[in-house]
């Protein structure tokens, strides 16, 4: 059982049982830390606590409208070590570990450090290193009060703090608009630049997929194999150039709470 506060449902799929879990955060769009990143520091104590945990390598957390293929995510975290402390990085290629420049607090604090994480996968060795943390109020929400940005903006520096390293994945995503280039429609809205034959390949990480119906069109897609050419470079850990130095950190402001402060 969840700890109080906690309500869970349960619901059968022809793939497994699906369970949702209600968690006591406001769905606040002004107030990031008290809605989606509230959530985050939430669950994460409650699972390991209930022991959900014990047999999880990796976790996976996103927006809503991504559509992953599981196989084809599962063979690419197939040959890394889960007991390290890693994340995966949506913005991440052979460039850099950066493409989104959202969060101006965090751009001025550690320019390098990645924020496009509307989706991210993240080890074992890291979410180990991220309970005690929450456990201590210095969690996600803390780094989304004190820098204004929501989750997807804000990941990045809670999980540099704890020495994670980011694996570059934009080669295996479909950064935005998933529905509107591999469909060719989005909300009903056709694209007219967008032909079923020329259309995109979906990707094993897709994020746009804004409709219910249309993740089902997405599996479809697929065969019992992967069905496209991945890319030949293995994953590898980008450097960031600097590892967070404490208290002394120039982003210990938006990461630690206050001397004193409880």
């Amino acid at each position: 059982a969840l700890a109080d506060g906690f309500d869970e449902y349960f619901c059968p799929t022809a793939g497994g049982e699906l369970r949702a879990v209600v968690i006591p955060c406001a769905d606040d769009q002004k107030r990031y830390d008290l809605g989606p990143c509230c959530k985050i520091d939430n669950i994460l104590p409650v699972l390991a606590d209930a022991g959900r945990l014990a047999n999880a390598d990796w976790l996976y957390v996103a927006d809503d409208d991504m559509y992953v293929h599981t196989p084809s995510a599962t063979r690419l975290l197939g040959g890394i070590d889960h007991r390290q402390p890693y994340a995966l990085n949506g913005d991440g290629n052979a460039d850099g570990p950066k493409v989104a420049q959202w969060n101006k607090q965090i751009n001025k604090c550690y320019s390098r450090v990645p924020q496009g994480f509307y989706y991210t996968i993240i080890s074992r060795g890291l979410w180990e290193l991220l309970v005690p943390s929450i456990r201590a109020n210095e969690g996600l929400a803390r780094v989304c009060n004190t820098t204004g940005g929501s989750y997807d903006t804000t990941a990045g520096l809670f999980f540099w703090r704890h020495g994670a390293g980011f694996l570059p994945t934009q080669d295996y995503t479909i950064r935005c608009d998933a529905d509107f280039w591999v469909l060719c429609h989005r909300y009903g809205e056709k694209n007219p630049g967008c032909v079923p034959a020329n259309s995109w390949r979906p990707n094993v990480f897709n994020h746009g997929v804004r409709t219910a119906k249309d993740f089902p069109i997405f599996h479809n897609l697929f065969g019992t194999d992967v069905p496209f050419q991945m890319p030949k470079h293995k994953l590898e850990v980008q450097s960031l150039m600097r590892k967070y130095d404490g208290k002394k950190d120039t982003c210990a402001q938006y990461l630690l709470q206050p001397e004193g402060a409880s």
